[in-house]
Parts: structure tokens; sequence; C-alpha cells
């Protein structure tokens, strides 16, 4: 008996087609391309010019801003002053007033009363006395030069007395305004205390 057999071939495997390549090449590996890592000497350059360049702009901003702080706070410190002295008269119902030193670029607030101590060393008796600072419980005097946020403000003009005195009522001995003048570099501000009322402003 014959047997008979299938024809059943098996599959062939397929393998990638190798690339055809002209008689004046030949097959290159793949190039595999470097990472970009860091920055170069030129980006590090022009990062520090435009960096100057933004401070440069800056810096008078920064200037004009530090300039304005300190007027501000050296003006509060006078304004305060004056504000105290004239409550302090009224309270107490006697003169109480503020001396100005420019040469000292200092003021102080002081009370009309002489002191039940005389200085020790002193000549004579004191006129007056100065009055205790209610937040430092110290002598209210203040130097411009000795306070960190004032430092750079001056003292330019004061009243021809070189001084304030308020009475019972809160008015001023002169019956005009007196004016005070402070300034920082090329900034200025003027205090006014109105003779009349008493009350202090800011121009």
């Amino acid at each position: 008996m014959a047997l008979t057999t299938t024809n059943n071939p098996q599959p062939r495997a397929s393998f990638p087609a190798r690339p055809v390549l002209g008689p004046d090449r030949a097959l290159e590996p793949p190039v595999a391309h470097a990472a970009s890592g860091g920055f170069t000497l030129l980006d590090l350059l022009l990062s520090v010019l435009v960096l100057s360049i933004l401070v440069l702009v800056a810096l008078p901003s920064l200037t004009g801003v530090t300039t304005a702080s300190t007027l501000d706070e050296a003006t509060r410190e006078l304004t305060t002053a004056l504000d105290y002295a004239r409550v302090l008269a009224v309270e107490n119902q006697r003169p109480f007033g503020l001396t100005v030193s420019l040469s000292l670029n200092r003021f102080e607030v002081f009370d009309s009363l002489p002191p039940a101590t005389p200085p020790s060393g002193g000549s004579g008796a004191a006129t007056v006395s100065i009055v205790q600072n209610p937040h430092t419980q110290q002598a209210y005097v203040v130097d411009f030069d000795d306070i960190p946020s004032c430092r750079g403000a001056r003292l330019l003009a004061a009243p021809a007395a070189a001084r304030v005195l308020f009475y019972a009522d809160g008015h001023t001995a002169d019956p005009t305004a007196q004016s005070f003048a402070i300034g920082v570099g090329t900034q200025r501000r003027t205090v006014i205390v109105e003779g009349m009322t008493g009350v202090v402003t800011v121009e």
C-alpha cells in the first residue's frame, strides 16, 4: 500500500532586508548624539552682563526708597516728640517744650520746671529738666546719628530760639508758625507748629 504525503511546507522566518548601498558608500554605524550639559562660558558671561544691567537700572530706585524711608522715620521722631510735649503741657497745666541742637543733630523734650536735684558739677541750677520718654523710660533725647533707621538724616533748620514752648491750653509761646527742616540727601521735609493751636503738620 502506497503512502501519500501532503506537501505542507513550514513557514520561513523573515529577516529585515539589508540596506542596499551604492558603490561609493560603506555601511556607517549610527551616530550617538551627545547630550548637552551645563552652561558654556559665553552663557555665563551673557548672564552676568544682563544681571549687571538690571542692577544698574534698579539701583537709583532702591536708593530713593531707602532715602525716603530714612526721612520718614526722622520726621516721625520729631513730630512725635512735639506732640508729646504739647500733651504734657495740657495734662500738667504748665509749659513743656522741645529744644533743638542743629550742630549735635538732636532734640530734647523738656519740662519748664527745674529739676528737683540740680546736676552735679554745674555752675548753677538747671532752668529746665529733660522729661522721660514713655517708651524707653529714659531721658527724652533723640539723636539721629544714634538711631539706625535715622542715620543720614540731618536737622537743617529750627525756630530762631531753637525751641518750641507749649502752654497749658496747647498753644505755643510764639503766635506765628514755627518750622523745622529735616533733610536726607537731596530730599527735604518741613515740620510746622501752628502757634495759635500747637498743631503739628508736615510738608
